[in-house]
């Protein structure tokens, strides 16, 4: 089964020129989706399934820096590639500041470094969603662990079978989420 490919989210006011990024980026294994301004991006990348934008940094309704930070703070896993025309220095210190990944030049456009490019941003994307479960799980891990030792600490000092019995039950729905819960005791068989 061939491995899904990486859906690239091009944005550029020249459709003749986001037609032929969105060529080279196919023949090279991509999933492009042409957006033909920066509403209809937003609009397509609401759903949060691209790894990777190619952005125009110089659009007539609304500029590649706005909309980064538009698409980062729907999908902030999105990595944003600018494309511009422009070797504007002003405008990379503030790509930066908006979670651009990467400049390119648009003039004098590298194949080979866009596709590098897109697949760095596509491989720190699935890192920074894998990243992010991870810290999700860690967070759970240590609500259980306090909770557990709060148990702990809270039975320690029970004296009565009944009371700590109704506390495990309570706690442990509390931890699961359990409507109902039960302790059932076993004595010793021979």
């Amino acid at each position: 089964m061939e491995p899904l490919r990486a859906r690239v989210l091009i944005v550029d006011d020249e459709p003749a020129f986001a037609g032929l990024i969105a060529e080279i980026l196919g023949d090279r294994s991509f999933d492009p989706v042409v957006a033909k301004n920066a509403q209809d991006a937003l609009d397509k990348a609401a759903d949060g399934s691209f790894p990777v934008a190619v952005v125009d940094l110089v659009m007539p309704d609304m500029g590649g820096l706005e909309l980064t930070e538009r698409l980062k703070a729907m999908s902030p896993d999105t990595q944003v590639i600018i494309l511009t025309g422009q070797g504007d220095m002003q405008a990379a210190v503030e790509g930066i500041h908006v979670g651009v990944f990467d400049f390119l030049d648009k003039a004098s456009l590298d194949l080979k470094r866009l596709e590098r490019s897109v697949r760095e941003g596509t491989e720190r994307c699935r890192l920074a969603h894998k990243n992010r479960e991870l810290v999700d799980q860690l967070q759970e891990s240590n609500r259980l662990l306090t909770a557990l030792h709060e148990i702990g600490a809270t039975l320690t000092g029970e004296a009565h079978v009944d009371r700590v019995l109704e506390r495990v039950v309570g706690a442990s729905k509390e931890l699961t989420g359990a409507a109902t819960g039960r302790v059932i005791l076993f004595g010793k068989t021979h």
